[in-house]
């Protein structure tokens, strides 16, 4: 007796500890949906990004654009630089008849709107990845600025942006790649 006894209350202990589990699944927060946490905030911007024309890099053709743009949008999340989101696109080309020379193993560590002059963007680089002749360090800077100058308007409550000061982390540097001077800002007008 001693032993179904036993069985019984263990029985009895299970099937009160399953009945207790079960109404508290069903009544945890009331019948209420639980509570989405709160995702970080994004933004998206319609940008226009500029890339060397390969049909002028090809030929040389002084006719030609040297670089043409195209327009893509960018998802900026809370928190994140618009700037640098905005840069990291010139990373990739995705329209026929047109090339890059920002490497993925360009580092863009910094962008701000000078304190002295709004009308100046400071881009900080921790990286320029590999070299180049005067020809790709050209497209390398001129990629870079038209697209900043071009939707500056985008962030920071629109400065009116018509020039970008290179840094190489964080220092100014005599030339970016050895060809071009980069001591002073640079203004958005495109060869």
């Amino acid at each position: 007796m001693n032993n179904r006894w036993k069985n019984v209350c263990l029985w009895g202990m299970i099937t009160i500890l399953l009945v207790a589990t079960l109404v508290g699944c069903g009544q945890g927060n009331g019948g209420e949906t639980p509570e989405v946490p709160n995702l970080p905030e994004s933004k998206e911007y319609t940008i226009n990004l500029y890339f060397t024309n390969n049909e002028y890099v090809e030929t040389g053709d002084e006719s030609l654009d040297h670089y043409l743009s195209e327009s893509r949008e960018i998802e900026v999340a809370e928190g994140e630089n618009p700037w640098i989101v905005m840069l990291e696109a010139l990373k990739s080309v995705e329209s026929e008849g047109m090339g890059t020379v920002i490497g993925q193993d360009v580092i863009f560590d910094r962008v701000t709107v000078s304190e002295e002059d709004e009308t100046l963007l400071i881009l900080d680089l921790g990286s320029i990845g590999g070299s180049g002749g005067s020809l790709q360090e050209g497209f390398f800077i001129g990629q870079i600025v038209q697209t900043l100058v071009d939707n500056s308007h985008l962030f920071e409550d629109g400065p009116n942006i018509d020039k970008v000061q290179f840094l190489v982390k964080g220092e100014t540097v005599e030339s970016l790649m050895g060809h071009i001077s980069a001591g002073e800002p640079f203004t958005g007008e495109l060869h």
